[in-house]
């Protein structure tokens, strides 16, 4: 996974625990200090997995905790950092916004990062009460907490 997801991570737990507490979530997950976040650098999925455990034991969270707050607070983060003109173009509608998912990871992975990456995919069903229901595919097993996370702070 892009470093974008370590220093969105990093982000996350410097607000809502404190230094160090992420300094100990560096020692345990084996990482040196600064060496986990570069943001344009690709990390493999186990280094991303062992972060998030470390995150997880320290907080005395469950490893789907960790990714659900993390869903949460990955929208606020990507509005805060200036992603948020481009997901505003996206669609003028939740349900657009939601159908151009696939495209925008394209992009980022593509275009942004320049990487060759399978990217999850997103399909949504128009439910006859009128709500919405996201389908959500990925290779990665246990990130489904994040899509939760992330549509249920919305």
């Amino acid at each position: 996974m892009f470093g974008f997801i370590h220093e969105s991570v990093r982000q996350l737990m410097l607000r809502k625990y404190g230094e160090e507490f992420w300094q100990k979530v560096l020692v345990r997950a084996g990482f040196e200090s600064g060496k986990e976040n570069i943001v344009n650098h690709y990390y493999s999925d186990a280094d991303t997995y062992v972060l998030i455990d470390a995150v997880s034991v320290i907080a005395k969270l469950s490893r789907e905790q960790v990714w659900e707050t993390y869903g949460a607070f990955l929208i606020e983060y990507t509005m805060e950092i200036g992603w948020d003109e481009l997901m505003r173009a996206m669609s003028p509608n939740l349900k657009g916004f939601l159908d151009n998912l696939d495209s925008l990871h394209y992009f980022i992975d593509h275009v942004v990062y320049k990487a060759n990456l399978q990217g999850p995919s997103f399909r949504c069903e128009e439910n006859a009460d009128g709500s919405i229901t996201l389908h959500y595919y990925t290779g990665r097993p246990g990130l489904y907490p994040i899509v939760k996370g992330s549509c249920s702070n919305r």
